[in-house]
């Protein structure tokens, strides 16, 4: 099991970190902090492909976003890395969007807390159906 729990570690728990996936400045525009996010996403996915030896045009995501759901139940330790990795990613959409707000990049009428968690979940779904489609 502790092998598993170095790979769980390395290919999702490390890969997962906002901080590491995601770098950029604090003067960057949405737009800017939005297309990072999806080259981190994409950078993730492409290194694991490369690591266990999955095309990019496979369907490696199902697989990764199966690992995520059992972490809690295999390694409650990891899970609470990988929910604060989580809660860092919603940290930092708050802040871009706030940005964007307060710099009339996008309207003030929204639900910001809401509308981080949307993109967080954009992502995240569409990413999972782009490889599912193109695999």
């Amino acid at each position: 099991m502790d092998i598993f729990k170095q790979v769980i570690e390395a290919y999702i728990i490390d890969a997962q970190n906002f901080n590491k996936k995601v770098v950029l400045h604090k003067n960057a525009t949405l737009k800017e902090f939005r297309e990072c996010c999806i080259k981190g996403i994409n950078d993730i996915m492409q290194n694991i492909s490369e690591k266990i030896g999955i095309l990019p045009e496979d369907n490696g995501s199902s697989a990764y976003l199966s690992l995520i759901v059992q972490i809690k139940t295999y390694f409650p330790d990891l899970n609470n890395i990988y929910l604060s990795n989580l809660e860092s990613e919603l940290t930092q959409w708050i802040f871009y969007i706030q940005k964007a707000v307060d710099n009339d990049e996008i309207r003030s009428d929204i639900n910001i807390l809401f509308t981080a968690k949307s993109f967080i979940s954009i992502f995240t779904v569409n990413h999972l159906l782009m490889r599912c489609i193109r695999g």
